[in-house]
């Protein structure tokens, strides 16, 4: 459940269901990213409980919120950049303005992708991260300035979780990439 994954505009998916009721506390991070310049009003995020174990017709929304709204603006890495590195050359910071707001380092290989905090930005000369690179990137890689980063307590009532992610609540969508992942409290 948490490798990045790439949602086709007007698709509809689904993670892998992961059991909770062992648990307890469980908290679900999602990560999302566009990585499409076509104006977007949103992706729906439902997160699911049910009470078997095992079977899809008990499916229940427990909540759902929009995420991920706007004209995404993008910036291909002007040079390889290592892990750990906090400050991106940039040959245009246009729609890179705000600071203190998450981007979305899409990888050529999706599974290296990754969310980082923008701090500062130097016109037309670099984007500054408060933390560094998880990975390496390279110029066949791109920051996107369309990005969120959540995480939900899940009730322990439930047997098992999933996430549905609707990027046909836009008729125009953008494609969008997403992680999610369980933490859990197993012992006390």
């Amino acid at each position: 459940m948490a490798e990045w994954v790439q949602v086709a505009a007007q698709a509809i998916v689904h993670s892998g269901e992961l059991t909770i009721s062992p648990n307890y506390s469980n908290l679900l991070f999602v990560q999302a990213g566009l990585d499409s310049t076509t104006a977007h009003t949103g992706t729906k995020f439902i997160v699911e409980l049910s009470n078997a174990a095992s079977g899809d017709e008990d499916w229940h929304e427990l909540f759902s919120v929009i995420l991920c709204i706007g004209t995404a603006a993008t910036e291909a890495f002007a040079a390889t950049e290592p892990a750990t590195e906090t400050v991106i050359a940039a040959a245009s910071t246009t729609g890179f303005v705000t600071n203190g707001v998450w981007l979305f380092v899409k990888d050529n290989s999706i599974a290296a992708s990754e969310l980082v905090r923008q701090i500062a930005y130097v016109t037309d000369t670099s984007i500054t991260i408060l933390d560094g690179l998880t990975n390496e990137h390279t110029a066949a890689d791109a920051l996107w300035n369309i990005a969120d980063s959540r995480v939900w307590l899940i009730p322990t009532d439930a047997l098992r979780v999933r996430l549905v992610v609707d990027n046909n609540y836009d008729s125009g969508a953008s494609t969008i990439c997403y992680r999610a992942w369980l933490g859990k409290t197993t012992a006390l």
